[in-house]
């Protein structure tokens, strides 16, 4: 591949995308996190329930038995997605994030996985002018990129 046109224009999308990457950091350590209570939960309205023995086929409309069981039913098949992509995120994440230093990942954390005005923590930590953080969280961006894409 042509240089000039990965460092114009394929480096700072992929940036972004890691940037991405660790924002989604506490949405997946949640999904991980609440799952199990979630799962449990489903299954204990799965169970709870009794058996429709009937034969009687429902007309005019849904049972609400039925209804219940097929909400439980997706409520943990979407927990049970949701952990199964965070620990899939996490598993291509912590490589990556675990090949870092302290300092990059100090950076990192504050600026993109705790957001907020983590910039102006990383300058006063560190006691740096606002270009020298900015330089410390690109460079510590782009080697997580190296790591993460490549």
């Amino acid at each position: 591949m042509n240089e000039f046109l990965i460092n114009r224009y394929l480096e700072p999308l992929l940036d972004k995308a890691a940037a991405h990457v660790l924002q989604d950091w506490y949405i997946m350590e949640e999904r991980l996190d609440e799952a199990p209570e979630k799962i449990w939960l489903a299954m204990e309205r799965m169970t709870s329930l009794r058996g429709f023995n009937s034969a009687t086929p429902v007309q005019g409309g849904g049972n609400k038995r039925e209804e219940m069981l097929v909400q439980s039913i997706d409520s943990k098949m979407l927990a049970e997605k949701g952990a199964e992509d965070a620990r899939a995120y996490f598993a291509c994440v912590m490589p990556a994030w675990n090949s870092l230093t302290p300092d990059e990942q100090y950076v990192l954390r504050e600026r993109f996985i705790e957001g907020g005005n983590g910039l102006q923590r990383i300058m006063h930590r560190k006691n740096v002018e606002k270009t020298a953080a900015y330089n410390m969280c690109n460079s510590a961006l782009k080697k997580f990129r190296r790591k993460i894409f490549w």
